[in-house]
């Protein structure tokens, strides 16, 4: 699976007069402030529009620098510390295209009296942020093979502890019938809530080998398994990819989904419409 790496966007030293600082002065005096941005764009493959030539699959470089601007002269901090979080939080939520920031503040004119080796760059003080978007996402799990209950508990366990994904909710378990190759067990199935920093296809890869460590062996397409993990979707992404289709391309037909997000939440939607509507219209 080969896939484009993320945009990289750079931004350095955009110079801005503000008031930032604990001393007196600096809340009524501007300053400079000097703000560099690393920002990671959207991958093509998340937006189904690889080798495209248009702006929406970017960030328009002068509205992000405005956009700074704005916020760094119409707030006040104690901390550039604190400037630099609330910054890259306020990028995150902005640019819908966005997926990391790094965020660097230097403060040239930082009230310190010890001397510095090179006078004409100031006092060169800076700070740092990093921060990732954070997704919604839905998962699917089943299992017909063996203790089928502590599959499933085995794989909730598992996602929780992976690195940069949090279980947020979980459904009861659901007995249901099997769905495409019908000759085989009936299956436990259950839905979950969760939020993730990771990308879709890494997080994919990491359900797999999951599913590999609570004991899944390779079998025929819909066949009987001891955990199945299905990613159904990943915030509002519309993902068509060989490796990656999202929303899941069957989870509108199958009741065994529809019904465990029902019970988390009737309004979540899946595409384009709610698990309550997609239900509605299998009846």
């Amino acid at each position: 699976m080969i896939l484009s790496k993320p945009p990289l966007v750079q931004i350095r030293d955009l110079k801005i007069m503000a008031k930032h600082g604990i001393l007196p002065h600096e809340k009524h005096q501007a300053q400079p402030f000097l703000i560099s941005l690393d920002l990671s764009i959207t991958p093509s493959e998340w937006l189904d529009a690889t080798g495209e030539d248009r702006l929406s699959q970017t960030i328009c470089y002068a509205t992000l620098c405005e956009f700074s601007e704005n916020f760094v002269q119409n707030h006040c901090f104690d901390l550039i510390e604190t400037l630099s979080q609330k910054l890259a939080d306020a990028l995150l939520q902005t640019f819908k295209n966005l997926n990391h920031v790094h965020v660097t503040v230097k403060k040239p004119f930082a009230p310190i009296n010890s001397p510095f080796e090179n006078a004409q760059n100031h006092k060169n003080v800076q700070v740092t942020y990093d921060a990732s978007k954070i997704y919604p996402i839905g998962i699917a799990l089943g299992s017909n093979l063996g203790e089928r209950e502590n599959f499933l508990k085995a794989a909730i366990e598992g996602l929780d502890l992976l690195e940069g994904v949090e279980v947020l909710q979980t459904s009861s378990i659901l007995e249901t019938l099997p769905w495409g190759e019908t000759n085989q067990g009936n299956f436990l199935n259950q839905c979950l809530l969760a939020k993730t920093t990771r990308d879709p296809f890494r997080l994919l890869k990491e359900l797999k080998k999951l599913e590999r460590e609570i004991g899944r062996v390779p079998s025929k397409k819909w066949g009987p398994r001891q955990i199945d993990l299905d990613l159904i979707f990943y915030a509002d992404f519309h993902i068509s990819h060989k490796s990656l289709n999202l929303p899941h391309p069957y989870a509108h037909e199958r009741d065994f989904v529809l019904k465990p997000f029902l019970e988390i939440n009737p309004n979540l939607k899946i595409g384009a419409k709610t698990v309550q509507e997609w239900l509605e219209a299998l009846s």
